[in-house]
């Protein structure tokens, strides 16, 4: 089957002529994953209109802004679960099938046993060819090393999905282990034609993909980013040895089966400090999504869903004490971490956080100030609230232990792990992310307190 992947981001004068390309053609076994990556146009409303329900077209919307590496990796694997064998289509959503029988086309390439193809693009505008390199309109050149021909692999870029599957996940990211945005043209498709070797790989001559050129388009707005990727990252990094199919299909990917993170702490105790470390890494972790969690709610496979689908790789709260047991059940891939300090530490910096408020107690309103977080903290029978803050501590740090002594998956941390360059390593070791410790990884301490020298 082909697996059209299209990215989008603030696509809505081009998005419709894209899928009605998709439409036209005479190939009708394809499915399109349309990755709407946080547009601030009509972008994902003209996309639906012209969609109009085809169950062929999947439309997905990022919170956030991902960037082209995560939507045609991560992104991808996650919504289309794509085999073996499937055929991916690049297709941005600003350009269009030039052709009605593109896919017919490249169907019959790979039916002589292709894994990979590119080339085979027509500008929209005559100038682009008076300043493009000579390698982006010419077939690669074997003889020299694909990490010198930085436009040798352009549009229409297609591959079987094994060899997708092959590339490691460090070679999606940064050396500072942050995740590639752009360029995905290289970042993804140099290390799958060397993998491919000659013999796999076919160079499109028939124009049959419409570049659009226009004043976003990537080859103006990221150009010199694409250069300083080439020259200072890509070209040293180790290449890919060619592979046969067999050695191919048994790969198992190494970046989709990330698991979902899940952050606790009783609060005022490092978890917002631990969120910003793990964005640091890379991860698109948030520090308490909304909406909240209720202590007695019990929405666990809702919280993971609001999880996924927003394309998040975890979410860190106080909440989720209660939804530990229940998450771990329906989840296969989770790791819990859990942050705790001093108890007397942590009452001392909620009472001073908490001045008018009081969520350990029941309240009519009257003398405590009501507060959206009642809900979300068990109440005690106490008359003072240093006591009921107490209680709940102490209770969170004794369950906690129990999930530590019971779950493999399940680790508690001191708050001054953060404060070492070892204490960050073993975080992050225990949520299987192997990346180097600069200097402004360790000691990140936000929302403190301001009463203790280790304040967090």
């Amino acid at each position: 089957m082909f697996k059209i992947v299209t990215t989008c981001y603030n696509c809505e004068a081009f998005i419709k002529e894209c899928i009605e390309s998709v439409f036209a053609q005479k190939q009708s076994d394809w499915e399109m994953y349309i990755f709407d990556d946080a547009s601030y146009d009509k972008s994902r409303e003209v996309a639906k209109e012209v969609a109009n329900g085809d169950p062929r077209i999947k439309i997905i919307e990022n919170k956030i802004n991902r960037g082209a590496v995560y939507n045609k990796t991560y992104n991808f694997i996650r919504h289309a679960k794509p085999d073996d064998e499937d055929i991916i289509v690049t297709l941005d959503g600003d350009d269009y099938l030039g052709s009605q029988y593109a896919l017919c086309y490249l169907k019959k390439i790979y039916s002589k046993g292709y894994w990979f193809s590119y080339g085979g693009f027509i500008a929209s505008k005559k100038s682009f060819y008076d300043s493009v390199a000579p390698d982006h309109l010419t077939p690669i050149d074997w003889n020299r090393s694909l990490r010198n021909q930085r436009f040798c692999i352009t549009a229409l870029r297609s591959h079987k999905f094994f060899l997708l599957k092959n590339l490691r996940d460090k070679d999606l990211r940064y050396r500072s282990g942050t995740l590639f945005k752009f360029p995905e043209d290289i970042i993804l498709n140099i290390p799958m034609a060397e993998m491919a070797g000659e013999e796999k790989c076919f160079f499109l001559k028939e124009k049959i993909y419409s570049y659009r050129i226009h004043k976003n388009n990537d080859t103006f707005q990221n150009d010199d980013h694409r250069t300083a990727i080439t020259r200072d990252d890509l070209s040293f990094r180790e290449e890919y040895p060619r592979k046969t199919k067999e050695e191919l299909v048994k790969w198992e990917c190494d970046w989709d089966k990330k698991p979902i993170i899940i952050g606790l702490g009783t609060g005022r105790c490092g978890t917002f400090s631990l969120s910003k470390l793990l964005q640091k890494v890379g991860l698109y972790v948030t520090h308490e999504l909304t909406p909240v969690v209720g202590w007695e709610d019990g929405k666990a496979k809702e919280r993971l869903e609001i999880i996924k689908n927003s394309n998040l790789d975890g979410d860190i709260a106080f909440w989720y004490l209660n939804l530990v047991e229940e998450m771990n059940e329906i989840c296969e891939n989770i790791r819990f971490v859990c942050f705790q300090r001093n108890i007397d530490e942590v009452v001392q910096s909620y009472m001073q956080k908490t001045t008018n408020i009081n969520h350990w107690m029941e309240h009519n309103g009257g003398h405590w100030q009501g507060d959206i977080f009642d809900q979300c903290y068990p109440k005690y029978n106490v008359s003072d609230k240093s006591q009921g803050i107490r209680l709940y501590c102490e209770e969170y740090h004794r369950r906690s232990l129990d999930f530590q002594n019971t779950m493999d998956n399940f680790k508690i941390f001191d708050v001054t792990s953060l404060n070492s360059e070892s204490g960050v390593k073993s975080i992050l070791d225990f949520l299987g992310i192997n990346r180097e410790i600069p200097e402004d990884f360790v000691n990140i301490r936000l929302n403190q307190a301001n009463f203790s020298e280790n304040k967090y």
